[in-house]
This record gives C-alpha cells, sequence and structure tokens, in this order.
C-alpha cells in the first residue's frame, strides 16, 4: 500500500511543472548587480591590488631581465661584498694613520 501510495505521489510531481519564467526573465541582471553590490563592499585597495597586479608582474620581470642581462656578479654574495669593504676601510685608517 505505501509503495502504491508513493508512486502516486511521484506521478503527479513527475507530471506538473511549476512556471519558472518570471524567474528566468533577467537573472544575468540580477546575477550582475548582486556581484557589483559585493565588489562595491570591498575596501578600494585590493581592488586596485587585483588592476595593478599584471603591471607589477611586469615591472618585476622587466626588471629580473635587466639585472641578468646587465652582467652583475652573481658569485659574490652580500656579506662577503659587506665584509671586503670593511677590510678596505681598515686598511685605509691604518695606512693613513686615522
Amino acid at each position: 500500500m505505501n509503495n502504491e501510495k508513493f508512486d502516486r505521489v511521484l506521478s503527479e510531481l513527475g507530471g506538473a511543472r511549476k512556471d519558472t519564467s518570471r524567474l528566468e526573465r533577467g537573472f544575468e541582471t540580477r546575477t550582475m548587480a548582486r556581484i557589483r553590490a559585493y565588489r562595491e563592499r570591498q575596501p578600494a585597495f585590493f581592488f586596485m591590488a587585483w588592476r595593478m597586479a599584471p603591471a607589477l608582474i611586469m615591472l618585476f620581470i622587466a626588471t629580473s631581465a635587466w639585472l641578468h642581462v646587465s652582467g652583475t656578479d652573481m658569485d659574490i654574495d652580500a656579506i662577503a661584498a659587506t665584509n671586503a669593504h670593511h677590510d678596505g676601510i681598515k686598511l685605509v685608517s691604518y695606512m693613513s694613520g686615522e
């Protein structure tokens, strides 16, 4: 008995379709309005950061390429260069008597 009642309810639900044409009209407009409202609630910094990201990435790539091509000496690290500079200052101060 339960199976027959269940089958009858399912056949009634499957046969009757609701009219959704009113909800379909303007769906894209409502969706875009909701997205626009969400973006307006975001801080302006994040919006500008996303807009500036491609330009900053290109600037980083161009700077990296320029440093690579310009022939900087990559064999000397910063600590060794700093120590060599201080040793030179010590030598000059020793030689000059200061």
